[in-house]
């Protein structure tokens, strides 16, 4: 099942159940009318943005009022008020299934609910079902695009409050996603559906495998968990292996030097067979020097499927990550040395020291990534 958190979680997961073509019936659950509807959650602290899809009948939890981007209001305040209608809602469906294989969470890490109530509500996942699998497709900070002046401290929060609690997180910024929409898809002004239509055919290639398949192939450390994406349409084995494997088709946008390679997960659906995909891989490899860490020499791990279209979809576990990482940390780091804005934090219950701990497990982090790379 799915947990979509924020406004922009809840557009991702929006498009992901708009199309019809989704095929596997574990998905979705039948209503009382005979309808089948996703088994999902979409939650916002913003009730405007769940009007249409109430309206269509899927299951929405929302609050009186957003968190004005601000993570302690989504973590500590007006998002732990809504805590409770939200866990009846996940749990009652959680238990109607017969056997949960894995959970993904949609949300953004810059505003205040998908990063706030994100992170709660992961930590009530984990406590709760420390078995299930879980996976969550994060909307990271991008490189010069901007969206609130507080996202450096909601990011930090954010991926230190939930650091224990997923076991992989994909991470998408959308300077990359505009990017790839204009240049490699032809579209002049993508707008945020766009965006949000390109995540989703990643999404829903991968939500056919086990979830804990992808934790056992590209998470070699509990703390090295952030994957990025890359996903490609055409119709040859070679064709979708070149376009899916090229930095430049990745879903983070990266400006420093290409980073080492750790693991990676591809995803191939369409008429082709198992030998069609290793001879592709073969003679990419032939013409093209794949930058795996030294101690890790063949980490790509392929599955496929028979469908109606040819794509392929990359998850990989790559130190490029780390720039995103970086960036963030120094930017945080000039705000929290003025005091600026930490006030309104205070205000909403959290407390400097949660800062210090947030900055501090960062930085450990990149390091931890420095560390993979040599």
């Amino acid at each position: 099942m799915s947990v979509h958190v924020g406004e922009a979680g809840v557009r991702m997961g929006e498009a992901i159940w708009s199309k019809s073509s989704y095929s596997s019936a574990s998905l979705f659950r039948e209503t009382v009318d005979g309808e089948l509807k996703p088994r999902a959650v979409f939650v916002d602290m913003d009730p405007s943005s769940l009007d249409v899809l109430r309206s269509s009948g899927y299951d929405c939890v929302s609050g009186r009022e957003d968190a004005s981007n601000n993570f302690a209001r989504g973590y500590c305040s007006s998002g732990r008020m809504m805590m409770e209608v939200t866990w009846d809602r996940i749990s009652r469906m959680m238990e109607a299934c017969d056997r949960v294989q894995g959970l993904f969470m949609t949300h953004s890490t810059s505003g205040g609910t998908g990063a706030g109530l994100g992170a709660l509500l992961s930590e009530k996942l984990d406590d709760e079902y420390p078995r299930v699998s879980k996976m969550g497709f994060q909307v990271i900070p991008s490189p010069q695009v901007s969206n609130t002046i507080v996202e450096p401290y909601n990011t930090t929060l954010c991926h230190h409050f939930m650091m224990d609690h997923i076991q992989t997180k994909v991470m998408v910024d959308n300077e990359a996603l505009y990017d790839l929409c204009m240049l490699r898809h032809g579209i002049e002004r993508p707008g945020y559906h766009d965006l949000n239509t390109l995540v989703a055919k990643v999404i829903r290639s991968i939500s056919h495998q086990p979830f804990n398949d992808y934790y056992t192939n590209l998470i070699p450390y509990p703390r090295i968990h952030y994957v990025t994406c890359a996903f490609a349409e055409t119709e040859t084995p070679y064709g979708l292996t070149r376009e899916v494997l090229e930095l430049k088709n990745r879903m983070v946008k990266s400006y420093g030097k290409p980073g080492k390679w750790i693991a990676a997960y591809l995803v191939y659906k369409g008429h082709m067979t198992t030998t069609e995909i290793n001879r592709a891989l073969l003679r990419y490899r032939d013409t093209n020097k794949i930058p795996f860490v030294d101690w890790s020499p063949v980490g790509i791990k392929c599955s496929f499927e028979m469908d109606s279209c040819s794509t392929a979809s990359l998850l990989v576990n790559d130190t490029v990550i780390k720039e995103s990482f970086m960036r963030n940390n120094r930017r945080f780091e000039k705000m929290w040395n003025k005091g600026a804005f930490v006030h309104w934090y205070l205000q909403e219950g959290m407390e400097t020291g949660e800062f210090v701990e947030a900055q501090e497990n960062m930085a450990a982090l990149e390091l931890d990534y420095q560390e993979m790379e040599s």
